[in-house]
């Protein structure tokens, strides 16, 4: 029984210990990126590069370090740009979390440091949660929250135009303040 166990310690450790080939590597790097996160498999032909186009309208992710930017409220093709554009700031690990905006998106970073580090304006300290003020108010602008992959659709006023617009947000929640065009319109106009 003795030698029947250690025989078959032997083939596992065998089995285990087998060294790969060139043919078991593949020519395509492993991203891991924060769109996927609970995925199984990422699609190389489904994840853009530097400058690449992406968002809702293309199906495309941005790869790790990357983050799909969006120009302006239409956000459903965006370009992927680096996330980080400061990286010669050293944050300290310390957790007093900051909601940060860049563009019309609000995003939560670990702390002050690490809001500018990714070149974000702080918001407010703590979590970023949707402004219930923004609802119906002709002054305030359409923000996107989060990274998320979800699709917002109403109306904000253009002060420049002084005109209603049609808001697409992408994010994981949003503060558009009007439901149509037409509810931004007889509120604004």
């Amino acid at each position: 029984m003795k030698h029947l166990f250690l025989f078959s310690l032997a083939l596992t450790l065998v089995a285990c210990a087998t060294p790969t080939t060139d043919a078991d590597k593949t020519s395509t790097p492993t991203a891991i990126d924060i769109n996927q996160t609970g995925s199984n498999k990422i699609k190389p032909e489904a994840i853009s590069r530097l400058g690449d186009s992406c968002g809702p309208s293309t199906d495309k992710l941005c790869a790790s370090g990357l983050s799909c930017q969006f120009e302006g409220t239409d956000q459903t093709r965006g370009m992927c740009l680096p996330t980080v554009v400061n990286a010669g700031l050293e944050c300290d690990e310390t957790q007093n979390p900051v909601c940060g905006l860049i563009g019309n998106n609000k995003n939560g970073y670990l702390n002050k440091c690490y809001a500018e580090r990714y070149g974000a304006v702080v918001l407010n300290e703590g979590f970023c949660t949707v402004d219930v003020a923004s609802t119906e108010n002709c002054e305030a602008p359409a923000i996107s929250l989060g990274n998320c992959q979800e699709t917002f659709t109403g109306a904000a006023f253009n002060p420049d135009t002084n005109e209603c617009e049609t808001v697409t947000l992408v994010g994981c929640e949003a503060e558009i303040p009007f439901k149509s065009l037409k509810a931004c319109q007889s509120g604004c106009q």
